[in-house]
């Protein structure tokens, strides 16, 4: 009973940092831009400068009285959906990345900061001004930052319950002779859908950056980047557990040997889970390349994790051979 009490107060503790992650923490980012916004409006144009070309050039004005409503409102339409998203996800999973807790802070800084180094600009002018697309890349950089102190807040997700227990006794493994231990390592294969979403990925990265500038090259080429990162990933089974990641390291999500009570080979549908990727449904988590075999994880806490691999036998049958050492051990 003290560990189920204990397992509840962390999970307690985690939900109350985690609204504090996705939902205090941006709202602060838009209280503190709408202030500053008030507080230099006498020294702004009648009309301010709020929209602008490719090439820098003012196209778009909005009155100085309400600026900062409109910027305001606008944050907060802009992350509302990340932190109910931020939110749905972790009730709905449980193999689930900080990072994913600090989108809403990283989605009010991007516009606060953007919005503020546009405005500065033009304080005791009367005249538009264009816009230093050399902003774009320090917006970034600051929004990653808030960002990482979001899932800084959060902290770790409290861990499912351990246990010693052996595989299931029809689940197949392998023979080892004593001193021996099992690992399997392997990569999952892209299905013809991601890489036809990679290829056009780079297309439009490329031909954007002959035609364009190079703010919009930037922004298209770290969507490219995203895409390849999901495109494939790596997979590990050994005894510290299960690991999945991504080519560039990310995402990454770790099942430790001392919460599995099984590893199966089966199938799966991508549509199922609502496409290719990282995906999330209720109780399951699903890195997904493809649709067709798969190895299948069961957690103690009976989340179940799923990764499109050739072959899910093996892995499956080394986690289990894994999982009967821990037992004699």
């Amino acid at each position: 009973m003290e560990g189920g009490s204990e397992m509840t107060d962390q999970g307690a503790n985690y939900g109350s940092r985690q609204l504090v992650a996705v939902a205090v923490f941006p709202l602060l980012i838009v209280v503190a831009v709408v202030v500053y916004l008030l507080v230099i409006n006498d020294r702004l144009p009648a009309e301010v400068a709020t929209h602008w070309g490719a090439d820098g050039t003012a196209d778009g004005f909005t009155s100085r009285s309400a600026l900062p409503w409109l910027v305001g409102g606008l944050m907060i339409a802009a992350t509302i959906p990340m932190s109910l998203l931020a939110l749905w996800v972790n009730r709905s999973a449980t193999f689930v990345p900080r990072a994913v807790n600090g989108i809403s802070a990283w989605m009010a800084s991007f516009i606060g900061v953007l919005t503020v180094s546009s405005v500065v600009p033009q304080l005791d002018t009367t005249v538009a001004q264009d816009l230093s697309l050399f902003v774009i890349a320090p917006a970034f950089a600051i929004a990653f930052l808030a960002g990482f102190v979001g899932a800084a807040i959060t902290g770790s997700p409290p861990p499912a319950p351990k246990t010693t227990a052996a595989a299931p006794a029809d689940a197949p493994r392998h023979s080892l002779q004593d001193g021996q231990t099992a690992v399997w390592s392997g990569r999952t294969s892209s299905g013809i859908a991601i890489q036809i979403t990679l290829a056009l990925a780079v297309i439009v990265t490329v031909i954007v950056g002959a035609f364009s500038s190079w703010w919009v090259l930037f922004i298209n080429a770290i969507v490219a980047v995203i895409i390849a990162a999901m495109s494939n990933f790596n997979v590990t089974a050994g005894p510290t557990g299960l690991r999945v990641s991504g080519v560039l390291g990310f995402p990454r999500i770790t099942v430790p040997l001392n919460e599995i009570t099984q590893a199966t080979a089966g199938t799966v549908r991508a549509l199922e889970f609502g496409g290719w990727g990282w995906r999330i449904r209720k109780g399951q988590t699903a890195v997904l390349t493809r649709s067709g075999p798969a190895l299948t994880v069961t957690r103690t806490d009976g989340a179940r994790f799923h990764v499109t691999i050739d072959d899910p036998e093996k892995p499956a049958a080394v986690i289990s051979t894994l999982l009967d050492q821990r037992a004699t051990a």
